[in-house]
């Protein structure tokens, strides 16, 4: 299994809280009522920091398996919170609620 790994961002000002506040605000205000697991959570901060994330790059960022991955995209497909725009491979991901 790999071992966990995340880089830390330093505070770089309007970006930063920006990203912050966007993060925070969808995490707690929108997604607030709905049951979501912390690798729901963790992955959906991902995908708005970083749309066109990979879903290996973003296992290798959560320190998961991309199988597991995989699984809380299809979570997070099933519950209408995200979906893929355009191709596999040239897309981004979009948060739908």
């Amino acid at each position: 299994m790999k071992k966990f790994r995340m880089k830390v961002m330093k505070n770089h000002g309007t970006l930063n809280g920006t990203l912050n506040g966007t993060l925070n605000g969808t995490l707690n205000g929108t997604l607030k009522n709905d049951n979501m697991t912390n690798n729901e959570l963790t992955l959906l901060g991902i995908l708005l920091s970083n749309p066109s994330i990979s879903l290996s790059d973003a296992s290798d960022r959560m320190g998961i398996f991309r199988r597991t991955v995989s699984r809380i995209v299809a979570s997070l497909q099933d519950k209408g919170i995200v979906d893929r725009k355009e191709s596999k491979k040239q897309g981004s991901w979009r948060i739908v609620k």
